[in-house]
């Protein structure tokens, strides 16, 4: 097939707007890329600016993109000549060898980045950064394609969908808000990744859950095993905020691209020694200086003397580290070993504290360790006195280790030690002997013994000298001594009958428990059973007896009987010993107790052995954290489980201990983590029992289960908060069911807002979201937000749905659908008249309804939408996403939203005004909606001009953003076609425009200044360029339509006038052969 001068071969690629051929030109023999699009994936209306931008971007030269080299269109499709690169894309190369050096790569991204730089200082966005668009020559060069028109073919294809391939999106782009550069580094990171790997990000998912991903996640996973700079790198491409993403031109500076340019360098060197003709891609010699003094920059730090001083290797020996005092030593030595910890924590603090302090070189370039060594020269004196601060701050922890008697002698003794100062003498010089292998210092624990006897003795001379002084006092004092004696016998004599008395109630309850055997009758042993609870209940010091005599064992070996009656007396008598006696209950424990009790717990016994067994379990998990540790350890979570599955109506105490002894284990505190349990306990199927439990209990009207209910809900917002496999199992099927059907029949708000904490926190977790919606969350939700009526339990509740809803639609149009046909319109508009907390997420929420569907257009127009929208312009940053959205509408539905903006002159201003007071930072943001704007509406460009915008745009267009130029320049072009001349001629003269056009660095800006002048000023520019074929191809892209009619007409003229000669010079022979004829 032959397309003009250019005969199509080989199909070489295909995309999603067309094929790509390989083609030979028939007149140079050049080869070149042909992409060939349907006209029917274009609109009429947008062809001609699909023309402009392919003219356009034929003046783009750089050696890191591939040339547009032109157009051609017939009446199905439109062909656009591309430069032919004869190797191919990355994608392909990745195809063969399936993964890529970091090395090689980090080459290609900085051509990569060569190639961006240029296309954003030219203002022109790439928005599909990924391995098949990055083409490479049979040298390694790299090339970047695909850009301008395939994005502008991607807006008219689809007006809601997300310009680029999922995998490289970034997430303003799925988000669908209006694209910048900084789009372009965010795919530049993935693309790292790809080749790295083989495969971008989330490829694993498919594209619309990636896109999830990309939203909901901080940061894309990272390969394992690359270099600290390339993380770094990619880490900085992975800005989540648009607005603090590194730009192009700082990303190329950064230090995987500067070691990944010394080595292109290198290659570009030996090339150009190789190869005389390869100047395309060289150096400047100030570049290969800059890299000779840094080559001797690294040599000289591979060389230094300091190369290991992060590793401490030498620091051990310096003088200051060495501890000169023996005292705070010998002290923990002698008396308490854990003091050791506490010294070597101050080593490890003192060498912290040495590591952070030595550096190379300090300000005045003086060597940091030799400061140091002089400054710990002066501090090695002081050193004695920290050890005796040491020592003073742990007195409390010496004397706990000693008995009464001597933790008041070792009390006096420090008191009077401080007071009389004389450890000094005792602790010596740095230079002291002591045990080189950190032994005792023999010398000091001497004199601490000596010390101690003579305080002993001091005491005991002082009791001997107060005897002394009672003997010498009157007769009195003697009788009153006496009589107290005999008080002291009396009380003595009534502890010895209590301790008998004691003893005899032992050997009662040792002789019951022996009498305990499983070849006893029933009687005999219902009525042991019967005595013992007696006991156990009115004098509980017995049941120290059981574990002195060994009685816990024959009250187990009981529980092996069948009888039914019997094993719930035993089980009283169990439940009876273990009540506030922790003691016991550990030795249950240890002698195996716990699963041999459990298991009476299970549907398969009577529910009164059941509530037995539910008894002993409560009290255990009720009492010591270390017996509920010891009955976690057996399994007790699935009995837990089991006893909510009792009935509630017949058994409520049985469940009611059972949610106690739940809570109970996610209060432990102990080194396993609350996630821990929580996967433990959706394994065993407590979620639905739970969701029963919280049915019956909301129907019980006895007073208290309000609190009963609150502790449910805490418990479902415990496992909302665990891992994946806890929310998958939460957002089971049978659980949402009987979740959503309580949740409209909740009346506490602090309940009701903590079960939609829950419902919010499985909602961020995209595995769980379809069955959310399957179960109905979106009704039900909004069924909530119609039943609060009163304003605080109101906004309670809206912050927690808005943000489930958000989660839920922000990539899903189908949902967002789904939405605004539940009526969640209304609510949204309302909580933004309102500003209440919600509103940040009823401003996305009611934006991205606009874009989703015809459908959803329709339920916004019910409510007044376009108003709205006006409406919102007045918010700051969400003025983007609704202009953006009114962009949206206009394009589908210009009957419905045009008349509204016309009609109103405020909307007008508020256009206007909206351009006036943007700053500079968001101006990028709001022209793309903008331009779309005055695109599509010709009336609305003349009620533009009319009222002021043109000098708005004058002021802008020395923002230093070469795309913001264009669009302003674009925006300039429609008015200047579609508005008031007179008007635009006031602010631009013809000088001015030459002005700028000189001034401007952007050739595509540059091209359109020119049009624009043109346009204006048609008799002052040359006419005879005009004539040309390019130029006239440029008149055609400016208006195809009448240019073509321009083109008939002067064609018909010509004919008439060819014909009105031939008919003259017909008559002119006719005449001059009469005229012949007559002479």
């Amino acid at each position: 097939m032959i397309i003009g001068q250019y005969q199509l071969g080989e199909a070489i690629g295909e995309g999603g707007f067309g094929k790509v051929y390989k083609a030979i030109n028939l007149e140079s023999g050049e080869f070149v890329a042909v992409k060939s699009i349907p006209l029917s994936r274009i609109p009429k209306s947008e062809l001609s600016s699909t023309l402009i931008e392919i003219d356009l971007l034929k003046k783009l030269d750089n050696p890191y993109i591939v040339k547009y080299l032109g157009s051609a269109k017939t009446k199905t499709h439109l062909y656009i000549i591309l430069e032919f690169i004869e190797c191919g894309s990355l994608q392909k190369v990745l195809k063969k060898f399936k993964k890529l050096t970091e090395t090689l790569v980090a080459k290609y991204i900085f051509q990569t980045l060569k190639g961006l730089v240029y296309l954003h200082e030219q203002g022109v966005i790439h928005r599909d950064i990924k391995g098949a668009n990055l083409l490479s020559t049979k040298e390694g060069y790299i090339k970047l394609t695909d850009f301008g028109v395939s994005t502008t073919l991607g807006k008219i294809d689809n007006d809601s969908a997300a310009l680029g391939t999922p995998y490289w999106m970034a997430p303003e782009v799925v988000e669908l808000q209006p694209s910048a550069t900084s789009c372009d580094i965010w795919s530049v990171g993935c693309t790292v990744i790809e080749l790295l790997t083989g495969k971008p990000p989330y490829f694993d998912l498919a594209p619309v859950q990636a896109l999830y991903k990309i939203v909901q996640d901080d940061c894309p996973p990272i390969p394992e095993g690359v270099s600290p700079n390339c993380r770094s790198f990619l880490l900085e491409c992975f800005q989540k905020d648009p607005n603090l993403r590194i730009g192009a031109r700082r990303l190329i500076k950064h230090s995987w691209m500067k070691k990944a340019e010394k080595d292109w360098k290198k290659t570009k060197d030996t090339e150009k020694e190789n190869e005389s003709d390869e100047e395309d891609f060289n150096f400047s010699e100030e570049d290969e200086i800059k890299n000779q003094k840094d080559q001797e920059l690294d040599s000289f730090d591979s060389s230094n003397d300091f190369g290991d001083m992060d590793g401490f290797g030498d620091i051990g020996n310096l003088k200051p580290l060495k501890l000169n005092n023996q005292f705070g030593k010998s002290i923990r030595d002698d008396l308490m070993g854990g003091f050791d910890e506490l010294d070597d924590d101050d080593d490890e603090a003192n060498l912290t504290k040495l590591k952070g302090e030595i550096n190379l070189k300090n300000g005045d370039g003086k060597n940091r360790l030799d400061l140091w060594k002089e400054k710990s020269n002066s501090d090695e004196t002081s050193d004695s006195d920290s050890d005796d601060q040491d020592f003073e701050q742990n007195k409390k922890s010496l004397k706990s280790g000693t008995r009464n008697n001597q933790k008041d002698i070792i009390k006096k003794y420090e008191e009077k030690d401080s007071e009389e100062s004389d450890w000094g003498e005792m602790i010596g010089s740095g230079d002291d002997k002591a045990d080189t292998k950190g032994g005792i210092n023999t010398d000091f624990a001497q004199k601490l013994k000596n010390k101690i006897k003579e305080q002993k003795h001091q005491t005991k001379t002082v009791k001997r000298e107060k005897s002394k002084d009672f003997n010498s006092d009157s007769e009195d004092i003697n009788f009153d001594l006496e009589s107290s004696e005999k008080e002291n016998d009396k009380e003595h004599t009534g502890k010895n009958e209590e301790c008998e008395r004691h003893q005899r109630q032992g050997r009662t309850v040792i002789s019951l428990i022996e009498s305990l055997k499983p070849s006893s009758t029933e009687q005999n042993i219902l009525r042991v059973c019967d005595n013992l609870c007696v006991i156990f209940q009115h004098l509980p010091r017995t049941k120290d007896f059981l574990i002195q005599y060994h009685g816990v064992i024959p009250i187990l070996e009981m529980l092996e009987v069948e009888n039914p009656l019997i094993l719930h007396s035993i089980l009283r008598v169990v439940n009876q010993i273990m009540d506030n006696n922790e003691n016991i209950q550990e030795n249950l424990c240890l002698v195996g107790g716990v699963p041999l009790i459990m298991k009476f717990a299970s549907k398969n016994y009577s529910n009164e052995i059941r509530e037995q067994a539910s008894q002993f379990i409560h009290q255990a998990c009720m009492s010591s954290s270390l017996t509920l540790q010891m009955f976690i350890a057996c399994r007790v979570l699935p009995v837990l489980v089991d006893l909510l599955k009792v009935n509630y109506k017949n058994h409520k105490p049985i469940v009611l201990r059972a949610i106690q002894n739940i809570n109970a284990v996610f209060r432990l505190q102990s080194q396993t983590p609350k996630n821990d349990f929580c996967r433990l306990f959706v394994k065993a199927g407590l979620l639905s029992p739970l969701l029963d439990v919280y049915q019956r209990v909301m129907e019980d009207t006895e007073e208290g289960m309000s609190k009963v209910l609150l502790n449910l809900s805490k418990l479902l917002f415990t496992f909302s908060q665990a891992d994946t496999i806890v929310k998958i199992h939460f957002s089971d099927n049978r659980v949402l069911k009987k979740l959503f059907k309580l949740l409209p029949n909740i009346e506490d708000s602090e309940i009701l807002s903590l079960m939609l904490k829950s419902i919010k926190n499985i909602s961020f977790l995209l595995e769980t979201q379809e069955n959310l919606v399957r179960n109905g969350v979106i009704k039900v939700l909004i069924i909530i937000l119609n039943e609060q009526k009163a304003a605080k339990s109101k906004r309670l509740t809206e912050f927690q749905i808005l943000s489930t809803m958000f989660n839920l639609c922000k990539v899903n149009s189908k949902r967002q659908e789904e939405s605004a046909k539940a009526v969640i319109i209304p609510h949204l508009q309302q909580i933004i008249y309102d500003e209440t907390s919600a509103k940040h997420f009823a401003f996305p929420i009611i934006c991205l309804l606009a874009k989703s569907s015809r459908e959803t257009r329709k339920e916004l127009a019910k409510y007044d939408g376009v108003n709205f929208y006006m409406y919102v312009l007045k918010f700051g940053y969400w003025r983007i996403h609704a202009l953006d959205a009114i962009a949206t509408w206009l394009k589908d539905s210009k009957s419905v939203v045009e008349p509204i903006l016309l009609n109103q002159k405020k909307y007008i201003l508020t256009l206007v005004k909206l351009l006036t007071e943007t700053s500079t930072y968001l101006l990028g943001n709001i022209l793309k909606p903008f331009l779309t704007i005055v695109g599509l509406s010709v009336d609305l460009n003349k009620k533009l001009t009319k009222y002021g915008i043109v000098p708005v745009i004058k002021s802008h267009l020395n923002h230093k953003n070469a795309d913001v130029r264009i669009d302003l320049l674009k925006i300039l072009f429609s008015l200047v076609k579609h508005g008031d001349q007179k008007i635009i001629l006031k602010e631009f003269s013809f000088e001015s425009l030459k002005r700028l056009k000189e001034r401007e660095k952007s050739v595509i800006a540059q091209n359109m200044l020119g049009l624009i002048q043109d346009l204006i000023y048609p008799s002052k520019s040359n006419q005879k360029s005009l004539k040309k074929k390019s130029d006239r191809k440029a008149i055609e892209e400016i208006d195809i339509d009448s240019f073509q009619k321009k083109i008939k007409r002067n064609s018909g003229e010509k004919e008439k006038r060819n014909v009105h000669k031939k008919k003259k010079h017909k008559h002119t022979r006719k005449s001059s052969k009469l005229h012949s004829k007559k002479h």
